[in-house]
């Protein structure tokens, strides 16, 4: 997970949606099957499976996903480790510790940077345009 954010957030939007726009340039078919040897359950064509909207679709996800995960982490830290201790000692199983006590507090940092990232994928959106 942290190999992936940190790729993730590193690469501009627009690399990310470039390379995988022209990943069929580099393979002409994705294939399933056992690697090194003749055998292929299914296979594509990329450029049928990659075409703009898809394209679109998962590059903008692969990105916003990881700084939404490092805004969602950032919410967590940012709950007291005091609070932990003072759920645990009620004696709450683990889920409900979260859910009940530490999650409405990591909201309260989680939300702002939340909407942030929704404008940010608004904005992202107009990237998509170099694609056509």
């Amino acid at each position: 997970a942290w190999s992936y954010i940190w790729l993730f957030r590193s690469l501009p939007l627009i690399v990310v949606l470039i390379i995988l726009y022209n990943f069929s340039y580099l393979y002409d078919t994705l294939s399933l099957g056992i690697p090194f040897t003749g055998v292929t359950w299914a296979s594509y064509q990329t450029i049928n499976v990659l075409g703009q909207f898809s394209t679109a679709v998962v590059g903008l996800t692969l990105v916003q996903s990881a700084y939404t995960a490092e805004s969602i982490r950032g919410g967590f830290l940012g709950v007291d480790h005091g609070q932990y201790e003072a759920a645990a000692a009620l004696g709450l199983p683990a889920w409900r510790r979260t859910l009940r006590i530490i999650l409405p507090q990591a909201l309260r940092t989680i939300l702002p940077s939340g909407f942030n990232e929704i404008i940010s994928l608004a904005k992202g959106t107009a990237m998509v345009y170099v694609l056509a």
